[in-house]
């Protein structure tokens, strides 16, 4: 009875362990042509203006860290959706992270013009006593945006307040409009775990 309830036990811990790999947040990968260890957590957030008309719509945002014999280095980077109408982005980012501030310059990789199309119908059947009547009707629209993507590279010292933080925000301007990025709660736990494996 006590070697059935052993397995049992270790069955269970295999099982859990396996399905905590499987539901992990966090990439990693072994490259041995650089020689080095890279783990991504990546997640899409809505700036913090969002319900104040802000330009931007939002944002794809993958936290990356490598750590090889020389150091380790701490990249985030940016692809940020946002409307035709708005500005071109300042080159640089704002980080705030236990109560301080750092001004960062933005390495861009470029801006790309996206368009969308869809369309759809809708078929209406009306019977009355004397026929039957179908009436089609179709609609379409055009969605276009901006996409930016760049990076911002982390310095040791941002690093050290992101792990200390309570909240740590992104902020970008946009001619006279800015878009925040705000790490509270979950998302910010998981970022700082990327920085702790």
């Amino acid at each position: 009875m006590k070697a059935r309830i052993s397995i049992l036990i270790v069955v269970i811990c295999l099982s859990l362990s396996s399905c905590a790999l499987l539901f992990s947040p966090y990439i990693t990968t072994l490259d041995d042509f650089k020689n080095t260890k890279k783990s991504i957590f990546e997640i899409t957030l809505m700036p913090a203006e969002y319900m104040q008309l802000s330009p931007v719509q939002n944002a794809n945002i993958i936290f990356e860290r490598i750590t090889s014999a020389t150091g380790e280095t701490s990249n985030v980077y940016f692809v940020i959706s946002r409307s035709t109408t708005s500005f071109n982005m300042e080159p640089k980012c704002y980080v705030r992270a236990d109560g301080k501030s750092y001004e960062l310059e933005i390495e861009s990789e470029g801006t790309e013009f996206k368009t969308k199309h869809e369309t759809s119908s809708t078929t209406t059947t009306v019977k009355d006593s004397v026929r039957v009547k179908t009436e089609s009707t179709s609609k379409s629209n055009n969605y276009d945006w901006y996409e930016d993507k760049l990076i911002v590279r982390l310095t040791p010292e941002i690093k050290n307040s992101l792990l200390n933080t309570k909240e740590l925000s992104f902020r970008f301007y946009f001619g006279p409009k800015e878009a925040t990025f705000k790490f509270k709660g979950y998302s910010l736990k998981k970022v700082k775990g990327l920085f702790e494996i």
